[in-house]
Order: structure tokens, then sequence, then C-alpha cells
């Protein structure tokens, strides 16, 4: 038992430092003597770890005995320490000591101040970089693609209206894929993430010799860019000759999205008849598409997913999947311009996209029909489209199928006045051994200036496909991640004032903050120098464009005292922030870039570090789009969840994670979205921080239908109102916000994605699911292993046992039993789920065996009284949970003195019933989030 314990003071506090460590006096050092000195006596009694904890309080400063009476606490509220096998204090002696310890945290240590904490200069992350230029510049796309750009739609994100859909659309792109950007050919290296923390942690990143030629570069590529001034709206404001082209409905640089069939057709019931000469009428039609789309050989192409998307003509192409389980594809290219977008003066007859001319006027365009490099496509044998008769407009339309042999085949349909009036179905059949190549629609003798089609279906001459596979889900289309801020309130006449004015309105938003005349000399000197040279005020306007982006100053979150920050006669250590540096500070925290127009002018006027503005504008960014960030950035990285990208479950033993053509669709997508809207629904609905522990709702599409095991009819007992529609089992952009109706699930410990990000390729891991949960739900950290053994897997004999009996003979090692006291007891918890977070009662032919116990918590033998359990400590989850997010907004590692902050927000958070926006708050007003400490030369300050 002594090299037990020996090893848990060494492992669990990984202080040794051999010191004497003044501690609390009175109570708090009685109760230090009583149950600490057996093992931490003093200095000449050879303390273990080197680490005595018996001498008086007082004789040291908090300075130097803060860190490590921090880590001690920790261990303290977290029941590692006094030893398992060593006399425990009752309830109220460890309060009394945590209290003591704390108070002694929280004791002015510089200046007669506390300490708030260096600024880490750190540079921008590729998120914010990406996001500053985009606003700074005005600009409708990213400047280039990155990965940590989620592949989701943002469009059901609606913060002002304080509610998320009970039913929404979120479509996603394949991971990975390429989206309309500034710069398609660009890119910056990714960041480090901290160990335990968040990339724009100023102590993992570093600024090499060639990224900053990089920067150089891009800030070149921008400013020189021939399309600059009119793709970013502020450019309005440095150029008179700029004009900003906002992008046209349904203009997309998109050249091939990939869009799917289904067997929807003329569903609405509206179409009145079948033109002459047609080689099906539409319940013949509707037969054959269904057996044809059963035999992965046909399809409906409706253009839902494309909505408002432009293709260009002559080159621009649509690869569409069709057949049950979409592993085939053909493309669409169109002559002229190709629209889809819904029109209100006609009549759908599914869906409410319809596809059209895109030029007004254009009413003749023909479509072909090719093979796509994804497998073979034997051609178009049927075809059926629906014509659609609008409001006030009428004529003849001729429609022209072109087969294989260049024959052809003529229908002519003359169309009604009358939204829906008129609707007619038209069918052409190849000549046995030719396939269909071209259609052309031809409205020429039309009244209307776009001729309106829906529902091309088809059936193709493969072969059938009666191989069954996984549920197909809809392909990926391309999300194309859209600014959410508002459009500027631009002042035009910038443009018209002296280059030098305009310079200094540039760099004042460019570098956030107000700007001295000297800097603004450097510029206009370089903008000069090119007049000189006999450039002209565009291109010499550029070159300082492109100096100012490459500035350590735009590149750089840097932090300045306040101009109030004199302590009698000389400079205190610790400064407020200023209104500028404190604007930059919130906008990056909650939005992952820089300040907006509004929070700009409240931080000139100098008003922002009232609490009241400074809640109010907490309020107010919190309810802009942008605040999306918040969960695609800072919830992301909490959870780790990129590791799902990357999640390469055994396809043997997991075939239905894997799914679409080639296996390339996986669940991932839908875990992670699954995870990423209920955090979006807490920040929207501000609803308790506490939630992602246990909630009593989730979101779910068809792929999670089928993860689950259930179908529309069983889940709409568990929708308010049964709001679920029977197409929700077709769609995977289709999410629904159900009640929970499973009770061994709920929130984030027990959802698929934690689960599977945190099981190996063949079989779950009780380790890392038990190291997850101390990192991420209370954020302490188990220590690093000091001794190396094999793994559990290679243990002599170790084949016929069970994950726990692996891991049980593994911990009989005392050294490795000092670790796994702690992290064993959650994993084991979760060992009912496998690898992809499926149910299961046994793992191989043994049962599981998911009890165990939490030290100061209590026991539990399934997942549902872990949970429970967990549910008991939502202050240590929140108080966590603050400890996470205060870093995030810090772009820092908390140390000792952030304690008291941390108590704080956490204080007010819980008398607020854990609402999430009261935790953000608190934070945006906390003591470190507010002031630096800048001195430099500390010591020297030191109380």
């Amino acid at each position: 038992m002594k090299f037990h314990r020996q090893q848990s003071c060494l492992l669990l506090t990984v202080l040794l430092l051999a010191v004497s460590v003044p501690l609390p006096a009175d109570e708090t050092t009685n109760l230090i003597r009583q149950y600490c000195a057996d093992c931490h006596g003093a200095p000449d009694e050879s303390p273990e770890g080197g680490l005595s904890l018996t001498a008086d309080f007082g004789s040291a400063s908090v300075r130097e005995t803060g860190p490590t009476l921090k880590r001690v606490l920790d261990a303290i509220e977290a029941f590692d320490m006094p030893p398992a096998d060593s006399e425990q204090p009752t309830v109220a002696q460890r309060k009394q000591l945590t209290e003591g310890i704390r108070q002694w945290l929280a004791m002015p240590s510089l200046d007669g101040q506390r300490d708030p904490g260096r600024p880490v200069l750190r540079r921008l992350t590729r998120l914010e970089y990406n996001n500053t230029l985009r606003d700074l510049l005005g600009l409708e796309t990213d400047v280039f693609m990155f990965s940590e750009r989620l592949p989701f739609e943002r469009n059901h994100y609606q913060p002002e209206s304080r509610k998320m859909p009970d039913r929404l659309t979120m479509a996603a792109r394949e991971y990975g894929a390429k989206y309309p950007v500034l710069l398609r050919e660009a890119g910056m290296p990714g960041d480090s993430r901290a160990e335990y923390g968040f990339s724009n942690r100023g102590d993992a990143q570093s600024l090499s010799a060639v990224r900053l030629q990089q920067y150089v570069r891009l800030a070149g590529e921008i400013a020189f860019h021939p399309e600059l001034l009119s793709r970013a709206e502020r450019m309005e404001e440095l150029f008179p000759h700029a004009r900003f082209r906002q992008t046209a409905p349904g203009a997309s640089p998109r050249s091939k999205p990939l869009a799917s069939s289904n067997t929807q057709l003329a569903t609405n019931d509206n179409v009145s008849r079948t033109a002459d000469g047609s080689a099906f009428n539409l319940e013949q039609f509707r037969e054959r598409v269904d057996a044809a789309f059963a035999e992965d050989r046909g399809g409906v192409f409706g253009g839902e997913e494309l909505r408002n998307t432009k293709i260009a003509g002559k080159g621009g192409l649509v690869r569409v999947a069709y057949g049950k389980n979409a592993i085939r594809t053909f493309a669409i290219n169109p002559n002229e311009d190709w629209w889809f977008a819904p029109f209100a003066t006609a009549n759908e007859s599914s869906g409410d996209t319809l596809l059209a001319n895109y030029k007004k006027g254009q009413r003749k365009y023909e479509l072909t029909f090719q093979s796509t490099s994804e497998g073979e496509f034997a051609g178009i044998s049927e075809l059926g489209v629906v014509l659609l008769s609008r409001h006030g407009q009428e004529g003849t339309i001729l429609l022209q199928a072109t087969y294989g042999n260049d024959t052809s085949h003529q229908l002519t349909v003359t169309l009604k006045s009358g939204a829906g009036a008129d609707n007619t179905f038209a069918a052409f059949a190849a000549p046995k051994g030719l396939f269909i190549k071209r259609l052309l629609i031809d409205g020429s003798k039309f009244s209307g200036d776009y001729v309106l089609i829906d529902d091309l279906a088809f059936i193709t001459g493969d072969k059938p496909n009666l191989q069954p596979l996984v549920q197909a889900e809809e392909p990926v289309v391309v999300a194309i991640p859209k600014v959410e801020a508002p459009r500027a309130k631009l002042n035009r006449n910038i443009a018209t004032q002296s280059a030098e004015k305009r310079l200094t309105h540039f760099l004042r938003r460019a570098f956030r903050r107000n700007i001295q005349q000297e800097e603004v000399a450097v510029y206009h000197n370089l903008y000069r120098g090119e007049i000189e040279s006999g450039a002209g005020d565009e291109s010499a306007m550029r070159s300082a464009i492109q100096a100012i982006l490459a500035s350590p100053s735009f590149l750089f979150a840097t932090y300045r005292r306040h101009p109030a920050a004199v302590n009698g006669d000389r400079m205190s250590p610790i400064h407020r922030l200023s209104d500028y540096d404190l604007a930059s500070r919130l906008s990056y925290f909650l939005w992952s870039s820089m300040p907006d127009d509004e929070l700009f002018e409240v931080a000139a006027q100098g008003r922002l570090q009232d609490e009241k503005v400074l809640e109010a504008q907490v309020r107010r960014m919190l309810r802009d789009k942008r605040s999306i960030e918040l969960s695609e950035n800072f919830f992301v990285q909490w959870l780790r969840l990129p590791e799902l990208w990357t999640a390469q479950p055994d396809e043997r033993q997991f075939p239905v994670f894997y799914s679409g053509p080639l296996g390339k669709r996986t669940l991932a997508q839908d875990m992670f979205g699954e995870v990423l809207l209920q955090f979006q629904t807490i920040l929207v609905e501000n609803r308790p921080v506490t939630e992602l522990l246990d909630a009593d709702y989730q979101f779910i599409n068809s792929k999670m239908m089928q993860y689950y095991g259930r179908d529309v009819t069983e889940l709409k007992k568990f929708a308010d109102g049964g709001e679920l529609f029977a197409d929700d089992q077709q769609s995977d952009r289709v999410w629904n916000r159900v009640k929970k109706f499973d009770s061994q699930r709920g929130g984030l410990v027990t959802s698929p994605a934690v689960l599977t990000l945190t099981s190996f390729p063949h079989r779950t891991s009780s380790i890392r699911r038990g190291v997850w949960i101390l990192d991420t739900v209370f954020n302490r950290h188990p220590p690093a292993p000091k001794v190396a053994v094999a793994d559990i897997d290679e243990q002599e004999g170790a084949t016929e046992l069970t994950l726990r009996e692996k891991v049980e003979r593994h911990r009989e090692n005392a050294a490795c039993a000092v670790c796994h006291n702690r992290i064993d007891p959650p994993g084991f918890a979760l060992e009912n789920f496998d690898a992809i977070g499926r149910w299961r009662d046994q793992d191989g032919d043994g049962v599981i065996d998911s009890s165990g116990a939490l030290p100061g918590i209590g026991e539990f033998h399934t997942p549902e009284e872990f949970r429970a359990l967990l549910m008991t400590q939502e202050r240590r989850f929140v108080q966590g949970f603050a400890e996470h997010l205060l870093s995030y907004a810090l772009g820092r590692k908390l140390e000792y003195f952030d304690v008291p902050a941390v108590d704080r927000i956490v204080d007010r958070t819980v008398k607020d019933d854990y609402r999430i926006s009261r935790l953000i708050l608190e934070i945006a007003k906390s003591y470190p989030f507010r002031n630096v400490h800048v001195s430099t030369n500390e010591s020297e300050h030191e109380e």
C-alpha cells in the first residue's frame, strides 16, 4: 500500500517539488495536517513526492504557492486526494479545506490586486484569419478553402428568433469537397491544437518564416485579385470606381454540383393531362419509374437541393445520382444558362423548385445527357417531364428528344393560361437499342419569358442492380458557407477623399484600433512611391492594401493598456483593456472575427467599459447569425469532433457506418450534425448548459433513424404534435427534434459521435472514453503514464477475455492502477455501446458489466444510472465547461489566479438556472477578460 500511495501522490498532484508549501491557517491548516501530513510531512521528514504541506500559511506569497495549491485543490475536489486507502475527511471537512485554499488563491498578488494573467501573443487562427478578411473586405465567400469550415448549410440557424425549428433542413457537402471561394488554389497550413485546449491558444502557435511568406503572398493575391473591386463590397469605400455586384439569385460558381433523384413524380396531383403522342401516360410512367428506382436504374430529378442555383450553359454540369442506393450517376449539360428556382405564378407538380431558363426571354434551350467518371451509364431509354402552365401566359411549347443515331421525335404542347390549370405530362421512349441523348425545350411561341418544367423523370438502359445495400442517402450537395453578417452601412463618400484619409479609414478597421498618424504615414508613403513610379491610383492603393494585410497588426490579436492605466505616479502592472481591444476580444470570442461597425462605434465612444453597455452588446452579438461560430469553432474543438471525419470503423464489423458510392458516405456527417444541432439549440434558445449532460430531446434525420432502428411511424409519438412526414425517412437533410426515446441515452456522453471518436476501429476503448469524460466533462486531466506497459490486447492469455477483464488485469500493476482507478469507472459505464455507439448487451460471448463507482459521487450499474449520477454533479460540470470556455475566450491556459473568476462565473450561472447566455455574459464581464497584466518587471510589484 505504501507504493500505491506514493505513486498516487506523484501522479495525481504532478508536483515533485522539494519545497515547503505554505497552507491556510487555523482550521484549514489543522485539516491538512490531519489528512495529508502522513504523506506530506515536514521537509526534513522526506515527504512523498518531495511535497511538504505542513508550513504555516502566509510565510510565502500567493505567486510562489499558487500553482501548487491549485493542483492540490483540483485533486481534493476530484476526490483523488487523500488516496482511497487513507483516512477520508467528511463532506463538511472537505468543503472547509477547499474553501480555505480558494480564499488563499483569491488574495491579491500584484500591486494590491489579483493577477488577471498576461496576454499571450497570438496570431489569428486560420478560421479567424479567413473570417476577418471576409468581413474586412465585405466578401460573400471565404477567401480560401480550409478544413475548419464545416460542410453544413446554415439556413436553419436563426438566433434572432430565439427558437430552433422542430423540423429543419441542413444539407451537407462531402467533407473536403470544394466550395466557392475567392482564391480557389490558395491555402494556409492548419493550426496546432494546445494540449487539452484550443487552436487559438498562443502557447500552441508558431510563426515560421515560411508561413510569414505565405501571408505576404496571400495578401498580394487578395489585393490584386481582378474581381476584388466587384466581389468585395467594402472596396466601394476605397476605390472611386469600385462597384460591388451582389451574387444574383441562383448565380453560383459551382460547375459540377451533385444532385439526387427520388420517386416523387407529380405528387401534388395537379397534372391535368398527358400530351398527345406521349409514349406513356402519367400513371404508367410512375409505375415504371418506381420499379426502375428500386433496381438502381432510374429516378426523378426535381432540383430541390440546387434551389436558387444557376448552371452555366455550354460547360456547366449537374451530376445526378439515381436509384435507391444512389450508386450510379449521369450528367446533364445545358447549352444555355439553366436555373433551379421557385416561381410564384406557377403551381409545382412536386416540391417547390422548378427547372427553367436563367436568361429572361431565352425560352429555347437544350439538355444533353452524358456519362460521368463514376461508373457506367447506358443512357436514358425513357424520359418524362411536366410542363407547367402560368398565370397570364399561354402558347405552344415544342419538346424534341434526340436519340443516339441523331434521329428525333417531337411532341407539341399548347398550354392554357392559369397557374397549375394546364400542367401537362409528356413522355418519350427511345427505339430499341438506342438512347435519348438530348432534350430540346423550345418555347419560342410561348408568351412568357420563362419555360418551366418540373420532375425530370428518367429510366436508363442500365442492368438492374438486385444486390441489396444499406439504405442509401440522398447524395451530398455543395453546402456553401454563407456570410452571416448583415449588409454593411457603407460610407461611399470616403472613396472620393484623399488617399491618406482612405487609408486611415481602412487601417482602423484592419488593425481594429485607433491609428496613429505615423502608422498612416508608412502606408501612405508606399502609396505615393507607387504613384511616383508611374502606377495609377488603383494599383497604388492595392499595393498599400497588400502591405496592410501582411502587417503583424492585422495578423495578430494584440492587447494594449487602457489610457487610464496609471496608479498614482507610476504605471500599474495591471491594466484595463482599451475599449478597442475589449471589442476585439469580444468579437473573436463570440464570432471568430473582427468587430462590426456597431461594436467599433461603441468602442470609439469609450462606452464599452460600462457594464450595462457591455452586456447589451453581448446579447446583441448572441442574437446575430455570426454567433454560429461559437458552435462551429469552440464547441467542435471542445468535443474534438474533427476526429470524426477521419474515423474508420472496421468495415466488416460495422458496415452500417458506410454507404453511397464506394462507401465514401459515412455516418460521421450525421453523428456530427446530431450533437451540433443540440448545442445550437441551447445557444439559440438560451437553454441550460447542463442539457449537454442529459437532454429530453434530440435531433434525428433519416440516417440516424436507421442507425437507431426507428421509423417515422414509431417516432411520431415522440414528436410534439406528431409532425413527422413519410419523406423524412428518405432525406438525410431533414432533421426533426423529437423527445428522447431511449432511457439509456441523453446528452453528449452517450451520443454516437462521442462514442465513435473515443473508440478504436475494431473495438471500444474504456480508457479513451474515461479520459474523454475526465478531460471534457470535468476538465480534470488524468496524468500521463509514468511507466511503459504492454497494450491490454497483448497481455498473456487475453484473447478470450472481455475488454473489462483485460483492463482489470492491466490495472493489477500498481503503477497502472493509480490512473485507472480514475479512468476506468466512467469508461466501463459506457461499455454497453459498441465502437460506433450502438447498444449491445454482450461483448463476444461475455455479458457486459457496466457497473462501477465514481469517488465522492456514488455507485452505478447501468449507463442510465451513470448519467443520473453525472446530473447530480451539475456544478462540477458547469465549472469544467466554464473553464474551457474562459480559456477559449482568453486564448490562453488558465492559471491558479483565475480560480476566483471561474467561481464567480459559475456562482452567477447557477443562480440563473445554468443558462448559457448567463455563462457567456459573466465571462465577458469577468476580471481576466477585461484586464491584463503587462508589467515588464513583475518582481518589483509583488506584494
